[in-house]
């Protein structure tokens, strides 16, 4: 795995997140570090290879180590368990589950406001919960991602206050983006606000960490919102969408990625690019890009050692109904995971003034709607931290341990995703029209080994479910 050296950085001999997170290739690049700098020596800034990570540029004071201690993927940060028990584990009514971590209550369900199941991502429930939080004013604003005012940058976090901003943020976003401004925001010294986040796993987990040394984010992020997660590609992985829709990729005014007009079932969403001359690229259906997707190009590789499938963090996770019974509701439904009494109630108030429709769902069926999420990154992380070992690479703490037994059944697959990954973004920035073509097919050559084993994984389910089949009729008659 080739490390990072940030392109302005100053070196400093003291241990800091760049020394030791980003030259190790394991920043998500969530930015809270540079939020919370006390000496404002760290900056968010694009890498060679399309990652997203701090620079630093000076040298730390010696006893400072306050990037370390919010950094989700730090040596000494707790593990997920540990940090949801210090948060939930005081309800006497919370559950536990291998999966899902800590919860409360689990429903399935969708928003019966105007336009957020239309607009939003699944059924609309995150931007209902935000918009209902507003509305009933237990919290003043909402910190989430939306387009950026910024020509150089498609996406930032910010500060939303107002219902109608909060619907025209609804959607998806894979690509990186910071919360380094906000968090700075959030925290300077003033008019005291309550918050809600929304954020990935690993953002939520920055923020808990960030929380617990920092008395002023402490009183005032109320409400934390997580968003189920596979993983997070970098910026290179729109360009390349970008350019095979139609849209170079330097020419990019903004994207879609889940479009969900004239899809044949919820998860075939379309990504679309639109550019500076308002020209819009080819709808792109996920069916036809899927193993983009899947095999990992242009991912971030602090991803590779993450088993946060469900935000366990969150005070709720919601999440698409990847289940059959739904796959052929285009609109969309949301899967919830609640942690917290008060959004609990929030839901069930919702449900008796007819503004959203829900119903309890097993814990196992929603582990059943994320089982090759699950799969990869629960199951094969023993894998792939056998893996590191055998390459000498530094690895964050992690609730497993290297597994070899389950390397040897899987080192394919798993080679193929660390080098779809590193081959794909490090030969992305010399990938022009002419050779665009002989690129995706030798990132497809590459990820051959995963390729087929999803297909004979869907074979040999579909030869079970046949047998069941068979074994059930046989037995009625």
């Amino acid at each position: 795995m080739d490390n990072l050296i940030p392109h302005k950085q100053i070196i400093s001999t003291h241990k800091q997140v760049v020394s030791e997170i980003v030259e190790h290739d394991l920043c998500i690049g969530c930015g809270i570090c540079v939020g919370i700098c006390p000496s404002n020596l760290l900056e968010m800034s694009w890498q060679e290879n399309g990652d997203l990570a701090p620079d630093i540029d000076g040298k730390c004071p010696p006893s400072c180590d306050a990037c370390l201690t919010v950094c989700p993927f730090g040596d000494h940060s707790l593990v997920e368990t540990t940090l949801a028990m210090q948060d939930f584990g005081h309800n006497n009514n919370i559950k536990t589950d291998p999966d899902l971590g800590l919860y409360l209550e689990t429903f399935v369900g969708h928003s019966l406001i105007d336009n957020h199941r239309k607009n939003g991502a699944s059924g609309g429930m995150t931007t209902w919960f935000l918009e209902t939080l507003l509305e009933t004013n237990r919290v003043d604003a909402i910190i989430s991602i939306n387009k950026s005012d910024s020509e150089q940058e498609l996406f930032e976090f910010q500060v939303i206050d107002d219902i109608q901003t909060i619907q025209s943020i609804a959607g998806s976003v894979y690509h990186p983006v910071d919360m380094a401004s906000v968090i700075a925001q959030i925290n300077q010294k003033g008019l005291e606000k309550n918050y809600a986040v929304v954020g990935l796993p690993c953002f939520i987990k920055g923020i808990k960490l960030a929380m617990q040394t920092m008395p002023r984010l402490r009183r005032r992020i109320k409400v934390t919102l997580g968003l189920t997660c596979g993983h997070l590609p970098n910026k290179f992985y729109t360009e390349y969408l970008s350019e095979i829709s139609g849209i170079k990729a330097g020419d990019v005014q903004s994207v879609d990625y889940r479009i969900k007009k004239r899809t044949n079932r919820a998860g075939n969403f379309k990504f679309q690019a639109t550019s500076k001359t308002k020209k819009s690229g080819s709808a792109l259906a996920f069916s036809d890009i899927s193993n983009i997707w899947g095999a990992g190009h242009f991912g971030m590789n602090a991803c590779n050692f993450c088993d946060d499938v469900f935000a366990e963090l969150a005070d709720i996770s919601v999440m698409d109904a990847w289940l059959p019974e739904y796959e052929y509701d285009t609109d969309g439904n949301s899967l919830m995971i609640i942690r917290n009494q008060e959004l609990a109630q929030l839901l069930l108030d919702g449900m008796e003034l007819n503004t959203c429709k829900a119903q309890p769902i097993s814990a196992s069926e929603i582990s059943k709607s994320q089982s090759g999420v699950i799969f990869h990154k629960k199951y094969l992380l023993e894998a792939r931290l056998f893996w590191a070992g055998l390459q000498g690479l530094k690895v964050p703490q992690k609730r497993v341990q290297p597994n070899p037994a389950v390397y040897q059944q899987h080192k394919w697959q798993v080679a193929a995703r660390f080098a779809v990954q590193s081959t794909s973004k490090k030969l992305w920035p010399k990938v022009n029209k002419s050779n665009l073509k002989l690129f995706s097919l030798y990132i497809y050559f590459l990820s051959l080994p995963i390729v087929l084993f999803k297909f004979f994984t869907k074979i040999s389910n579909l030869i079970k479910n046949l047998k069941k089949s068979y074994f059930f009729k046989r037995k009625i008659n």
